[in-house]
């Protein structure tokens, strides 16, 4: 058993759930099992039930119990940097397409009775902090990416050379589109599109996957969570090279600049109410 939630932030996607529909079922349901909700106070006037109504991010998290998403992966993502800043746990309502991290659909919405009474688990999903560093200084890019950083061409498909260390030592050059450095729980969103392995959520490691190798040799790494990983722009050319964390943050980097990746120190703490095993569901998905 864990702690019962008795304080919970409610976000939805308005482009999933325009009407509110969802929302307010789950808020009532919040509502009935005595859980207080908070809510963005651009919701205030759209919302049916009890709740309070917060203008700043900050407070809305601070002190909470849960954050409940509706939406998909996406929208976890969002909320993800203030959570795991605030030691928020996590729970997604899939109403999106694929929604690998929600743990419930919106026809499951009553087992959310499981929160108040603890009746829960909570699994620990690795983050990575990301810094950037260049001409000797080192700034803090990223502190809790849950899915991947890549490197890539600025311009898509255009070829551009990077150099990737393992704890200051070479690996491998590659020559091709970029390169991705993904958590396990990013193994089943860009990394996968890439063709690099699906990896149990739960690991503790890091896969490291080429975007349009202009060699069909390489392939796909894994590597220790433990071990810092870097990528060097060695990009000669006039070419744009750019990082990506999580698809959100994007950053143009000169030539000779590195990009290190190593695991945060604070977890994602992601909900489960389900005993559904994570392959079950990704065969399902992928079918």
């Amino acid at each position: 058993m864990q702690k019962k939630i008795r304080d919970a932030v409610l976000i939805v996607n308005r482009m999933k759930d325009s009407d509110l529909v969802c929302f307010n079922s789950v808020l009532a349901v919040l509502n009935k099992l005595g859980i207080r909700v908070r809510i963005q106070k651009d919701l205030a006037c759209d919302a049916k039930g009890v709740f309070e109504a917060y203008s700043s991010e900050e407070e809305l998290y601070s002190g909470a119990d849960a954050v409940i998403l509706l939406g998909g992966d996406g929208t976890f993502l969002s909320a993800a940097p203030l959570a795991i800043k605030n030691g928020v746990l996590m729970l997604g309502i899939n109403l999106g397409r694929t929604g690998y991290m929600a743990e419930l659909a919106p026809t499951e919405i009553h087992m959310l009775e499981r929160l108040a009474s603890g009746d829960y688990e909570i699994e620990e999903r690795m983050t990575l902090s990301v810094y950037l560093e260049n001409n000797g200084t080192r700034t803090l890019v990223c502190q809790n990416a849950i899915n991947e950083i890549a490197v890539q061409s600025a311009f898509g498909l255009h070829c551009i050379e990077l150099v990737l260390y393992c704890d200051g030592s070479p690996v491998h050059e590659y020559r091709g589109s970029g390169v991705i450095i993904s958590t396990p729980t990013g193994s089943t969103a860009y990394s996968m599109s890439a063709g690099g392995p699906v990896l149990d959520p739960t690991l503790r490691c890091l896969s490291i996957v080429p975007v349009c190798s202009v060699s069909p040799q390489v392939k796909p790494l894994v590597f220790s969570g433990e071990n810092v990983m870097t990528v060097e722009n060695v990009c000669k050319l006039d070419e744009r090279v750019s990082l990506n964390v999580d698809g959100k943050i994007s950053t143009e980097l000169s030539f000779g600049a590195r990009v290190i990746c190593t695991a945060s120190d604070r977890p994602c703490k992601m909900i489960k109410i389900k005993d559904d095993k994570f392959f079950a569901v990704l065969r399902a998905k992928i079918k």
